[in-house]
């Protein structure tokens, strides 16, 4: 469980999280524009759900690292993008996915989460859940 955690540190370290070149903008498509689809009530319920269930911070030292993945997070998105608010709601993401994978979650949704990160993608709207859990996409992407 903890290598996971140091692994997607690593992986956001290196840069190879969220993708090169995120994020990925649509031609005429704008950060603002991708804030506010992200601000929608689909993705913000389920979003909500996802930390009511997952969002816990672990104990030990699993939570230092847990922190450390946010804080990277951001630093990497704003160093990239100069928009606090969008390194804000991936580090937000980040936090979620780790507190997750330190429980083993099973979740399809943040799996999904993270596949769009990995695509260079910010997540929003809705999200396909038919793929692989969460820590298996992590075991196959992390790695």
């Amino acid at each position: 469980m903890h290598r996971r955690l140091e692994l997607l540190l690593e992986s956001i370290e290196s840069g190879l999280l969220p993708a090169p070149g995120f994020p990925i903008l649509a031609p005429g498509e704008s950060v603002e524009a991708l804030l506010d689809a992200r601000d929608g009530e689909l993705f913000d319920r389920r979003w909500v759900a996802e930390a009511e269930a997952f969002g816990q911070l672990p104990e030990g030292p699993a939570a230092s690292t847990v922190n450390d993945i946010a804080e990277v997070a951001f630093k990497w998105t704003l160093a990239m993008t100069d928009n606090t608010d969008l390194a804000g709601y991936v580090s937000g993401d980040f936090e979620l996915l780790a507190c997750a994978l330190a429980q083993d979650s099973p979740s399809r949704w943040l799996a999904a989460m993270l596949a769009e990160y990995a695509a260079g993608r910010f997540p929003a709207g809705s999200l396909r859940e038919d793929g692989e859990t969460l820590v298996a996409l992590a075991d196959r992407i992390l790695t």
